[in-house]
């Protein structure tokens, strides 16, 4: 099963938004902040990360350029959630190096969509290893 890491600083929507990954067949995992997440990543497990692009101290946007400099296991799938639609900010998400952007409010089915691109996308990379090795 998939390891999705979670990074949210409100309790109430880390749980909800666990709740919704494991229903997706996903093993969610939590985290916080952006840091215990970054901490969390280097131990190489992690394939797939959902983050809030506005939390205190490391926010999404930083969190994902740190994971995007640092070495890994593989490529780790980036879902960025923006509590804004304009522009700019998806703009600024993507730039950060985020492969995909939820504008908040969440719908479920639209987390399962982005988190079922990420599968795909690490699936084709880990096809590849195999052929390739």
């Amino acid at each position: 099963m998939l390891q999705v890491l979670i990074v949210q600083d409100d309790p109430q929507s880390l749980e909800a938004m666990c709740q919704a990954v494991a229903s997706f067949g996903y093993d969610p995992v939590r985290a916080g902040t952006g840091q215990a997440a970054f901490d969390r990543c280097k131990m190489g497990d992690i394939r797939m990360v959902i983050a809030n692009a506005d939390m205190p101290g490391m926010d999404g946007k930083s969190l994902c350029r740190l994971i995007r400099a640092s070495a890994t296991n593989g490529y780790v799938y980036f879902v960025l959630l923006n509590n804004a639609s304009d522009q700019q900010s998806i703009v600024d998400g993507l730039d950060a190096g985020a492969d995909s952007i939820i504008t908040l409010p969440l719908h479920p089915t639209e987390l399962r969509l982005h988190l079922n691109a990420g599968q795909r996308l690490i699936g084709l990379e880990s096809r590849d290893l195999i052929i390739f090795s």
